[in-house]
């Protein structure tokens, strides 16, 4: 029935699809946060919560439940580019290959952190010892595994002997058979290749996002 006439149908539109569009659309809204009723949902709906992680339930509207239950189908047509980490929240966007750290590893991992629910992604990358060194914090930025080399961002991931025998260890224990490149190469290739929902894609995406969370613990 919803077919064109061309291919024998009778052309009439399918509005559940349409619907879907829609509020897709909204979702997209939400999430770049730039119209007056994005704003407005901000403030009243979401709140001092997290778009990504909020509940559904019977209290709300029947508009407003739609995009919330369409947030799955949303997170599989999203790429995330980070950049200085100052707009998405370190633990529920779905920054991380379509998921956020918080569905991957729960609530304890905010809890071991210590950087607190509103934490941004800027606050895990923006604090090497290069930049410390750079504001007079500190008098050495010295990698903390003392391989002799000054710490930054790409050398912490995976630069560094200590960091690049385990992510070339956890590689191979994916099967995954390749050079260690740059650390923004690296996360690309994962966004290229961890996405979707089949065991292997599962399997890339916890990889990485242990191996790095815990490199990171490690230099703490």
């Amino acid at each position: 029935v919803c077919k064109p006439m061309a291919e024998e149908g009778l052309g009439v539109k399918d509005f559940k699809t349409w619907n879907r569009a829609l509020f897709l659309k909204q979702v997209w809204d939400i999430v770049i946060n730039q119209s007056l009723w994005a704003r407005w949902c901000h403030v009243y709906l979401i709140k001092q919560s997290n778009f990504w992680c909020l509940p559904t339930n019977g209290l709300h509207s029947w508009s407003w439940r739609q995009i919330l239950l369409l947030r799955p189908l949303a997170k599989e047509h999203l790429i995330y580019k980070c950049g200085r980490g100052d707009k998405f929240s370190l633990w529920f966007d779905p920054w991380m290959h379509g998921e956020s750290v918080h569905t991957l590893y729960g609530h304890r991992v905010i809890h071991d952190s210590l950087l607190g629910r509103l934490a941004l992604v800027k606050e895990v990358i923006k604090e090497g010892s290069d930049k410390l060194l750079a504001w007079g914090a500190i008098n050495s930025a010295s990698c903390v595994f003392n391989c002799g080399e000054v710490e930054s961002l790409e050398h912490l991931f995976f630069h560094c002997p200590f960091s690049h025998y385990i992510w070339r260890a956890v590689l191979s224990m994916c099967n995954i058979l390749r050079p260690i490149s740059q650390w923004r190469e690296e996360v690309q290739w994962m966004l290229d290749h961890a996405r979707g929902h089949k065991f292997s894609a599962l399997v890339r995406k916890l990889a990485f996002a242990a191996s790095a969370y815990h490199i990171w613990l490690e230099r703490n």
